[in-house]
C-alpha cells in the first residue's frame, strides 16, 4: 500500500462524520524506523510491529485475541 492511499485512507477513518465541519485535516504520525532512533534502548515496539520481544508476550495477545472473540471481558494476563 502506497504511503498516499494509506494516508487518504486513515483521513477517511478519522474525518468526523456528525458535525458539521470541513476544515482540513492533518495526520502526523511517527515511524518505526524513527520510534528506533528516538528510543535504541526500548524493545516497546511490539504494539505497532507484532515483534513481541518475549515468549510470554505472544501468549498475552493470544489471549487477548480469544477474550475478544469471545467477548469477554477477563484480563489477558
Amino acid at each position: 500500500m502506497s504511503s498516499l492511499i494509506a494516508y487518504a485512507r486513515i483521513t477517511k477513518l478519522v474525518w468526523p462524520k456528525n458535525i458539521p465541519w470541513d476544515g482540513p485535516i492533518e495526520i502526523l504520525f511517527q515511524t518505526v524506523d524513527n520510534l528506533h532512533a528516538a528510543l535504541p534502548e526500548h524493545k516497546g515496539d511490539w504494539y505497532f510491529t507484532g515483534n513481541y520481544p518475549t515468549p510470554g508476550g505472544y501468549r498475552v495477545v493470544n489471549q487477548a485475541y480469544v477474550n475478544y472473540y469471545d467477548r469477554s471481558e477477563g484480563r489477558s494476563y
